[in-house]
């Protein structure tokens, strides 16, 4: 995780040194959703993850959650009715615990999707979604109680991390509703769809890579955000990079 932030936050710096070293120019172009957009949201993510389901009862342990609060950026760049979009959703932590364990369930998912305004007017915009993207969930278990260090030493098994990497398809719309306030524009966006995964999950943990991990992973999600227009095309730079950071690095 602390390797995500690193790159993150390195590429935020370099964009804007990048942009501090250039002679300053005044920029009067008017930002426009017809340009663009950057979105900052929150949301809600319900799981159906059968496989790691039936693995966690079999083993005894409490079972992992199968809803989460999410958030995250998304941005877009728009041609007439076309959307082209990319962006990432961090999943908060969710544990559920017994009288012996507590798991606990944390992740993200990146997706790049396609949309065509079906609705266009002045104050409103509904978008059909199809697209693809990754998802990376890590699953935790933990043995309950106190310890001393000693007891910590001889059982280093007490805690075990697993992380899974997996492709995935997705399909939704997005409400989008603009509105002014004085001289600035501003929306309300809202996005709803499934996701499914495909293929196998590629797991591992702090060890190495672990064989025979659960795939199959279904989730549907809502998520509300309020969203900017772009003056240019190219701000959706930093949004990407991000994006592409958390797709290529666990």
């Amino acid at each position: 995780m602390r390797t995500h932030t690193l790159l993150i936050v390195t590429t935020v710096i370099a964009l804007r040194a990048e942009a501090q070293g250039q002679p300053a120019r005044p920029d009067t172009t008017t930002p426009s959703f017809s340009i663009g957009s950057t979105q900052i949201g929150a949301g809600y993510v319900k799981f159906d993850f059968a496989d790691l389901d039936a693995r966690m009862a079999a083993a005894g342990l409490p079972r992992a959650a199968s809803s989460a609060v999410t958030v995250g950026l998304n941005t877009d760049i728009r041609y007439r009715s076309l959307l082209l979009g990319l962006g990432f959703q961090s999943v908060l932590t969710r544990q559920h615990a017994d009288a012996s364990y507590r798991t606990s369930l944390a992740g993200r998912y990146s997706m790049a999707d396609v949309g065509y305004a079906i609705v266009h007017t002045k104050a409103w915009s509904i978008y059909p979604l199809a697209g693809l993207g990754a998802t990376g969930m890590s699953v935790s278990v933990r043995e309950q109680g106190e310890f001393t260090f000693d007891e910590g030493l001889s059982r280093p098994s007490r805690q075990l991390g697993m992380s899974g990497l997996g492709a995935l398809g997705h399909a939704g719309l997005l409400v989008e509703r603009r509105m002014h306030r004085g001289e600035s524009e501003y929306a309300v966006a809202l996005r709803a769809g499934m996701t499914r995964g495909f293929g196998s999950q590629a797991w591992i943990s702090d060890m190495g890579k672990v064989n025979g991990g659960p795939s199959g992973i279904r989730a549907s999600y809502l998520r509300l955000a309020l969203s900017r227009p772009m003056r240019h095309r190219r701000d959706a730079v930093g949004t990407s990079a991000a994006t592409a950071a958390q797709i290529i690095l666990r």
